[in-house]
């Protein structure tokens, strides 16, 4: 990144105004680059004052004059950093996110912007938001739920059956069903108003393949209610594959190519499933609960609460960020079960 002097935002900043626990924060970004950060109040105001006419040393000038603190020029600099490097600021950007991607053990590889592809299918798929699919579907996962439970011994001997002979073929059903699963994200969030700026190719681990679907224009949907339906989306679709595949199975005759087809992207599905929405690690049901209880970046913030209680135990230094009841709890709870689960 090498951004202009006097600095100034991107020509596509974005801010909108989310609930933290029990403070308000501003998710801040830029639309091109497709990368958000939390900002307080404070740092909102600090922001609002870079406006590519004010140099550094003005900036904290201002801040001064206009809300009574103290600014100091390193402090502003570090700020300036950051901004910067989530490419917030005006200038030329490099590609960004390769640090973070590695930090997390991964490798992402972009294919293309799917913004006018979406843009051309939601006419023709509109009908899939509306409350009548959504009783419709959800009373098919109830039937296939039902059936299943009814035919318990024939359905799990047949499933082991087909994971023991075709295990690869299962496999590869539901990684074709994970794919779909991102678009799912992308065209919800779309839908409800939000943005998918990049589809992607992620090597998990380096050598485990996924998809991906980049929907952080989440944060320009003002509703938390539809923002957990696009967080949603893709286990959603997957259940709904999976209850299709096992209704189709048990409509047919068994060991049928149809119904080994059918009974393979539903195990594929329903077995990702269990995967994509455990809370404990950053998939689905980690992003939708951290969404749920309007707390940003939970797990970083959980593992950051016991690192300070184990250092008040130790050395008896307090934390410097204090924490509401509500806050100590949950951090307390998902920062011990996601530590034992790693």
């Amino acid at each position: 990144m090498f951004t202009v002097y006097p600095p100034k935002p991107a020509d596509d900043l974005e801010m909108a105004e989310q609930p933290d626990g029990e403070r308000v924060v501003w998710v801040v970004g830029s639309a091109a680059v497709g990368r958000y950060i939390l900002l307080g109040e404070t740092e909102r105001k600090v922001l609002l004052l870079v406006d590519g006419q004010r140099t550094p040393q003005q900036i904290c000038e201002a801040f001064q004059t206009e809300h009574g603190g103290k600014l100091s020029l390193a402090t502003l600099t570090k700020f300036l950093t950051k901004l910067d490097q989530t490419g917030i600021l005006a200038g030329e950007r490099s590609e960004l996110g390769a640090a973070e991607g590695a930090a997390q053990h991964y490798v992402r590889f972009k294919l293309f912007n799917p913004d006018k592809l979406f843009a051309r299918m939601i006419p023709a798929l509109r009908w899939i938001w509306t409350t009548e699919f959504l009783v419709v579907s959800s009373a098919m996962m109830l039937l296939a739920m039902w059936l299943s439970v009814r035919d318990w011994p024939q359905l799990s001997a047949h499933a082991g059956r087909l994971i023991t002979d075709h295990f690869l073929a299962v496999f590869l059903a539901g990684m074709l069903v994970v794919f779909a699963h991102e678009f799912a994200h992308g065209l919800t969030c779309k839908v409800f108003g939000g943005r998918a700026t990049e589809v992607g190719v992620l090597m998990v681990f380096y050598f485990l393949p996924a998809l991906y679907c980049n929907v952080t224009g989440i944060h320009l949907i003002p509703e938390r209610n539809r923002r957990l339906w696009v967080i949603a989306a893709g286990v959603y679709w997957q259940l709904m594959v999976g209850a299709a595949g096992l209704l189709v199975w048990f409509a047919v005759a068994p060991e049928t190519l149809l119904a080994d087809v059918a009974l393979g992207f539903a195990l594929g599905s329903l077995v990702d499933v269990l995967f994509n929405a455990n809370p404990l690690i950053k998939l689905d049901g980690y992003y939708f609960l951290s969404q749920w209880l309007r707390l940003p970046n939970l797990m970083d913030r959980s593992r950051a609460f016991w690192r300070g209680l184990w250092r008040r135990l130790l050395t008896g230094e307090r934390p410097e960020k204090a924490y509401s009841p509500r806050e100590r709890r949950i951090y307390a709870l998902h920062g011990l079960l996601s530590a034992v689960y790693s």
